[in-house]
């Protein structure tokens, strides 16, 4: 089985609504599409055939956009026992997952802190923490303390890639004389930007 743990994408924390009630942003709806892209990519054509979310908004608005985005059949299903943030309850969850044993592919779209939790008590690994809509793959073969992490995903990750490619072609093209381009003057945080622009 391979089980994906993603957190719920950026809400709105400037709202006055409770936690629970928050909407998602429009860079947190942004990243949850980007991380819908990977896991497609990543899956290879094969289905999500149970999603499972905490029963918050902006767990739910992240799972919908995921499931619009993948075309998956499933309805979105949420839990009481995924709303809670502890420890305590994790063996519940597991007990709740192993019942599911039968499916190839789940989502699970929680909370950072009890997604860390969750992967700890099946891997036994200590995995860095997750961003808004960031994405964690294990694979389970038993629900003992045996599965393993197969990739990871930050949307952040794509931004950051755009943004160094952008700034390199940039340079690029500004090093050459016969381009004009308009002179940039911050571009000081990079020695390499900095000379081929002068």
């Amino acid at each position: 089985m391979k089980l994906i743990l993603m957190r719920h994408s950026e809400r709105d924390r400037e709202s006055s609504s409770p936690e629970m009630e928050q909407s998602l942003t429009t860079v947190g709806r942004e990243h949850a599409q980007k991380a819908s892209d990977e896991i497609r990519t990543k899956l290879g054509g094969a289905q999500i055939e149970l999603l499972l979310a905490i029963p918050y908004r902006p767990a739910f608005e992240t799972a919908e956009i995921v499931r619009d985005s993948l075309e998956v059949e499933a309805t979105v299903t949420t839990s009481e026992l995924l709303a809670h943030k502890g420890y305590s309850v994790i063996d519940q969850l597991v007990t709740m997952l192993s019942k599911h044993s039968n499916l190839k592919t789940i989502l699970l779209i929680g909370h950072e802190r009890q997604l860390i939790y969750l992967t700890e008590c099946l891997s036994s690994e200590e995995p860095d923490e997750l961003e808004w809509a960031g994405v964690r793959c294990l694979e389970i073969k038993d629900f003992g303390r045996k599965a393993r992490v197969l990739w990871e995903f930050n949307p952040s990750e794509l931004d950051r890639s755009n943004y160094h490619e952008h700034q390199m072609n940039f340079a690029i093209y500004r090093a050459d004389p016969t381009k004009k381009v308009v002179n940039v003057n911050n571009l000081d945080f990079c020695p390499l930007l900095s000379f081929l622009t002068q």
